[in-house]
């Protein structure tokens, strides 16, 4: 099951994005500072961002990810276009710019799962060769 962490300060639109997480079988956590999301971050398969939050820039959690070698796919959301332009864009596998349809968040967040779960699917094989490795080697 997909671990889903929805950082935005909206209560509204944090509703819809977790609902629909949910309709499709994740399992979700919303947090709306920047503090918060740093504590959920280790834990989260998908990161659903808003750039803007009660305590901070977005970004910071992005930087963290990255310090930590954190490849989970990060969905980023934001009213503000200029903030696009600081960020690292290799990092960002989606943007959903405010304000955004239904429609359209539905179908960045159905794209956003298969992605996800084909990155933990590796991650999975990637740890399974290192334990048979390991094994093989103690032979």
């Amino acid at each position: 099951q997909i671990k889903g962490l929805v950082a935005e300060d909206q209560k509204g639109i944090s509703f819809g994005i977790c609902e629909e997480l949910k309709n499709l079988g994740c399992e979700v956590v919303v947090v709306s500072s920047v503090g918060k999301a740093k504590e959920h971050t280790k834990n989260a398969d998908l990161v659903i961002l808003d750039l803007r939050l009660e305590d901070g820039n977005g970004s910071e959690i992005i930087k963290q990810m990255e310090a930590e070698k954190n490849c989970v796919p990060i969905v980023v959301m934001t009213a503000y276009s200029d903030l696009k332009d600081s960020l690292d864009k290799t990092r960002i596998l989606y943007w959903l710019d405010k304000p955004f349809s239904i429609q359209h968040m539905r179908s960045v967040l159905h794209k956003a799962v298969e992605v996800a779960k084909d990155v933990l699917s590796i991650n999975e094989e990637v740890t399974n060769l290192a334990n048979w490795n390991r094994t093989s080697l103690q032979k």
